[in-house]
């Protein structure tokens, strides 16, 4: 078969190794590189799209495009200005994808050139799929279709019951969290090594996906100005004394659960302005950042979220074990607590619909002028809740739609490359090709 990888920075390189395997099987490997930094090492049928020219501006410019540029990260978090290159890269992939036209494509949907190729592949009939780790159950990873949130296969195997249960006794206790949560263990040096190896990208002309580094550096500042200012202003406990208490987490952003599965609703700061809108007399809302926030919190941000008589603000320090208990409703756009809240029996919403919402007691709210109603079930006791039976269903689920393997980069987890795991990884990968 015709298999196409698309370059992702440092996950390439964990690419590069399931596509060797799948090349030694007799397939024919193609790759679409945008950032030639990151080109595989390996000898493939490789295409490096050449940066656009300076004095070139001609493109012309596609409506049909402005979803993937409302979630670029480097337009919406690295104050990169210019369209035009989004139009020369679309014409310019286009035609590659229409030319290869291979069997299926694999990458993320986190950059801009792999949404261009994703939409480009389903306009065509092909199928791109996005290989993710899962939340729960973990060591587990799932392919997505295009850049949608619908999976693609899986091992479709049930886990025994004693097993599911320990799983959600785990997930209840905080004795396992997902994999993307382990800490990050790298030296000074090779972060500098990371930046240096980036910034010369950067001036060899990768400026789109890849942020200038003296606005990076400024922006890493007020990151950590704005993480002080927050943490000046918040309590580290939630007040036992208040009426009915909701919680919304905040979700690290740049990331493609929100900013591409979210879309809709990516700006946190009018999802917030919006909770508090429609929260009834006795309510107040609380405002969790992440404990390792990015670029999510701005200066207006903490001007109205610390001004609101309804808000108040949690710690960075704060960890959810401590608070989770104390909140009557979760509400959340596509974050990991949906699946938290299921198995604890706490109420929650989404504000995108998901595979959770396939539980009862998880709710898709598309409009919050409806929350008052949802507000009204739970201080009722109506609000639905499920049996042991359902989430067991839920995590089987959650199983029966992925397969095992470590999916990572070299980089956040040299240990994606073991050999074992790669095994893993390309059976898995085989199935769905044989599908």
């Amino acid at each position: 078969m015709k298999l196409l990888f698309v370059e992702n920075q440092y996950k390439t390189f964990f690419f590069e190794a399931i596509a060797l395997k799948l090349q030694e099987q007799g397939h024919d490997i193609f790759w679409i590189v945008q950032n030639k930094k990151f080109a595989p090492k390996s000898k493939f049928n490789t295409h490096i799209i050449p940066y656009p020219k300076k004095n070139s501006k001609t493109y012309t410019p596609d409506k049909s495009i402005d979803y993937i540029i409302e979630s670029d990260r480097n337009m919406n978090y690295f104050e990169y200005k210019d369209k035009s290159h989004f139009y020369y890269y679309s014409e310019v992939l286009k035609k590659l994808v229409h030319e290869i036209h291979p069997d299926f494509i694999f990458g993320e949907c986190t950059l801009f050139h792999e949404l261009l190729i994703a939409k480009h592949c389903k306009e065509l009939g092909i199928k791109y799929l996005n290989p993710l780790p899962c939340r729960y159950p973990t060591n587990k990873f799932t392919f997505y279709l295009y850049h949608t949130m619908e999976s693609y296969g899986g091992c479709n195997k049930d886990l025994p019951r004693e097993k599911a249960i320990e799983i959600i006794d785990n997930i209840n206790g905080r004795v396992i969290a997902p994999d993307y949560m382990k800490p990050l263990v790298k030296t000074k040096f090779e972060k500098l090594q990371d930046k240096l190896y980036k910034t010369r990208g950067y001036y060899l002309g990768e400026k789109y996906n890849t942020p200038s580094p003296f606005v990076k550096l400024k922006i890493e500042k007020t990151k950590n100005q704005n993480k002080q200012k927050w943490d000046v202003l918040a309590q580290e406990g939630v007040d036992k004394t208040d009426g009915f208490k909701v919680l919304y987490p905040l979700q690290v952003q740049p990331e493609e659960n929100i900013d591409v599965w979210g879309r809709p609703r990516r700006n946190q700061l009018k999802v917030i302005q919006e909770i508090v809108e429609n929260l009834p007399e006795d309510a107040i809302l609380y405002v969790k950042p992440n404990p390792k926030p990015r670029y999510e919190v701005d200066g207006d941000m903490i001007h109205f979220v610390s001004n609101h008589k309804k808000i108040k603000m949690i710690s960075h320090s704060t960890s959810m074990t401590e608070v989770f208990n104390d909140f009557d409703l979760i509400i959340t756009v596509t974050g990991t607590v949906a699946i938290e809240s299921i198995l604890a029996n706490k109420p929650v919403v989404t504000l995108i619909k998901t595979l959770n919402n396939t539980v009862k007691n998880c709710i898709y709210l598309e409009k919050l002028d409806n929350l008052e109603d949802i507000i009204l079930n739970v201080k009722n006791d109506s609000f639905p809740k499920a049996t042991l039976d359902e989430k067991i269903g839920l995590i089987n689920l959650l199983n029966r739609t992925s397969y095992e393997g470590n999916v990572s980069d070299v980089f956040n987890d040299p240990n994606c490359l073991d050999e074992d795991n790669i095994n893993l990884i390309v059976s898995a990968f085989n199935e769905i090709i044989e599908k």
